[in-house]
């Protein structure tokens, strides 16, 4: 086991984002014990860009018990994303609670570069296991894509298959083109639980894939079942938003117009006339194929660094999610005289 460190109190107080109770001495103690790295470094190794300004909050046991919390605010005050995970330093475990990023900024890094950037650190820091539920509304397709997977004795009966991936291929099926399809219906029908990430991998384009069931596809929704007619109003509330998200990036699939009606018909929405939404006469091309049968699903995954194929799919992950240098500015061209002074 390393030797604690000797950070004080003024080390954290000059992060001025930084927020751990440094009144209480046995955090400072904790710190030194667990964590041992510079706060600056600790807050760096996750809040650069897109992340910059990011509040954070700390809290630690003797034990090795740790929590994070980061946010940001915008200019007025709005909540532009919230994340929070808990750790135990000790028994090198930790789960992941949630991550909320507002409509506006999703698409933008914000969620990808925030968990990956905190995996990687407490990875560093000795934890060799995590945990979430991929519920969100993208979840289950970004979890993957990070090296989540479900637990193996889970999987051959896991929910996943039956409540997700086996009917929404069945739904889609006139989207998948075949050779993609017997590509899918392989990777289902497998019992090792990392067929996940092949699912995940899978770039096939679809086609004409109902815009209605593919907006409201959600944790709250499976897109090959008609919804219920008791889904409360906050659940229609996120089902919404992730609606009108998705909306927004489909980039030249609608024009305009069309874009503008089928936000229209979304705004107007209640949970009771959710079907009228499914019966949307558009669709939609483009949607790779493992993020159809993805997005939406809801599962327990474990993130184990240990197994070497998990391992590898977050590292890669991890790469993707590094910020790009900037280019250096091209050089002045030559003047046609060859004197630059002419």
């Amino acid at each position: 086991m390393r030797e604690p460190t000797n950070f004080t109190a003024e080390d954290f107080i000059s992060v001025r984002y930084m927020n751990l109770d440094v009144s209480d001495k046995e955090n400072i103690q904790a710190w030194n014990r667990h964590v041992r790295m510079a706060p600056k470094d600790f807050y760096n190794a996750i809040c650069q860009p897109p992340l910059e300004n990011s509040q954070m909050r700390l809290t630690l046991s003797l034990w090795g018990d740790m929590s994070v919390n980061l946010s940001r605010h915008g200019n007025h005050r709005e909540l532009e994303f919230d994340l929070h995970a808990e750790f135990d330093l000790q028994k090198r475990t930790g789960t992941f609670n949630y991550m909320e990023v507002s409509a506006a900024l999703q698409g933008k890094g914000i969620g990808s570069s925030a968990t990956t950037r905190l995996f990687n650190l407490v990875h560093q820091m000795g934890v060799c296991e995590i945990r979430t539920e991929a519920s969100l509304a993208n979840g289950g397709y970004t979890w993957a894509r990070l090296g989540f997977m479900p637990g193996s004795p889970k999987w051959p009966a896991f929910s996943l298959k039956d409540e997700y991936l086996i009917p929404r291929m069945k739904t889609f099926s006139a989207c998948i083109p075949e050779h993609a399809k017997a590509q899918l219906e392989a990777a289902i029908a497998s019992d090792d639980p990392t067929a996940i990430f092949l699912i995940a991998s899978l770039k096939t384009p679809t086609h004409n894939v109902p815009v209605g069931r593919w907006l409201l596809a959600h944790s709250f929704f499976n897109p090959h079942k008609e919804p219920s007619p008791h889904i409360f109003m906050d659940c229609w509330t996120a089902m919404r938003t992730t609606a009108l998200a998705r909306l927004e990036k489909t980039g030249t699939g609608f024009s305009p117009k069309t874009r503008a009606e089928i936000a229209k018909a979304i705004n107007i929405a209640s949970p009771e006339n959710i079907p009228n939404l499914l019966d949307l006469p558009h669709t939609l091309s483009g949607i790779p194929l493992g993020k159809l049968m993805l997005v939406g699903t809801k599962w327990q995954g474990i993130l184990d660094f240990n197994n070497p194929i998990q391992a590898k799919i977050f590292h890669a992950a991890m790469e993707r999610n590094l910020p790009r240098p900037k280019k250096p500015p091209a050089p002045p061209a030559p003047h046609p005289s060859g004197d630059p002074h002419a």
